[in-house]
C-alpha cells in the first residue's frame, strides 16, 4: 500500500492564508481588548486605593494580573499600587513581595517622592537588599529643589530692603511742620 501526497491546490492555499490572517487579527483584538479591561481595572483599583478599600483594590489588580495578560508597563503600574495598598493594610511582608515582582519586571524603577513614605522607604530596602551598592537618590524631589535656598534670599533680600528704608530715613534736614495744609474746596 503507498501513501501519496499531493501539494494543495491555489484555493486551499488562498484559505489557509487567509484563516491564518483572521486568526491573527482575531488575537490582536483579543490582547488589545485585554489591555483596554486591564486600564479600567486600574483606574477602579486606585479609586478603591484613594478611598482606604486597599483589599478590594488588591484583589482587582490581582484578578487583572492573572486573567488579562497586561503590557509590562500596566504590570508595573499595577505592582506599584498593589505594594501601596500592602502598607495601607499594614502588610509589610507583601508588600515586599509586590514590590519585589515589580522590580523584576522594572528594574529600573524609582518610586515617586511623592508617594506613602512608608512605600517609599521599602522600595529603597528591597532595591538595596538586592544590590548592596544601589544608593537611594536623597534630597527633595525636582520641582522642589533650591525652594529653600530661593527662601532665604528672598527673605534676607526683604530684610536687606527694610534696613535700607530705616536707616535712610532719619537724615532728613527739614523739621516737620505742625500745621496740616488746608482741605480742598467742595465743589458746589
Amino acid at each position: 500500500m503507498s501513501m501519496r501526497l499531493s501539494m494543495p491546490s491555489g484555493r486551499a492555499k488562498l484559505t489557509a492564508v487567509l484563516s491564518l490572517a483572521v486568526l491573527i487579527g482575531g488575537l490582536a483584538v483579543a490582547t488589545a481588548v485585554r489591555a483596554q479591561d486591564c486600564d479600567e481595572e486600574l483606574a477602579r483599583a486606585q479609586q478603591s486605593y484613594n478611598i482606604g478599600r486597599f483589599d478590594e483594590a488588591i484583589e482587582t489588580l490581582r484578578y487583572c494580573l492573572d486573567h488579562n495578560a497586561p503590557d509590562l508597563e500596566i504590570q508595573a503600574k499595577a505592582y506599584r499600587l498593589i505594594g501601596m495598598a500592602y502598607i495601607g493594610s499594614r502588610k509589610e511582608a507583601e508588600a515586599k513581595q509586590a514590590i519585589v515582582e515589580l522590580l523584576e519586571i522594572a528594574p529600573g524603577y524609582e518610586p515617586d517622592p511623592q508617594d506613602n513614605r512608608n512605600y517609599v522607604d521599602l522600595v529603597y530596602q528591597v532595591r538595596m537588599e538586592q544590590d548592596p551598592d544601589y544608593e537611594p537618590p536623597t534630597g527633595e524631589p525636582e520641582q522642589k529643589k533650591g525652594f529653600f535656598k530661593k527662601a532665604v534670599y528672598g527673605i534676607g533680600a526683604a530684610a536687606v530692603a527694610v534696613v535700607a528704608i530705616l536707616v535712610s530715613g532719619g537724615d532728613d534736614p527739614t523739621p516737620p511742620t505742625d500745621e496740616l495744609p488746608d482741605p480742598p474746596a467742595l465743589p458746589r
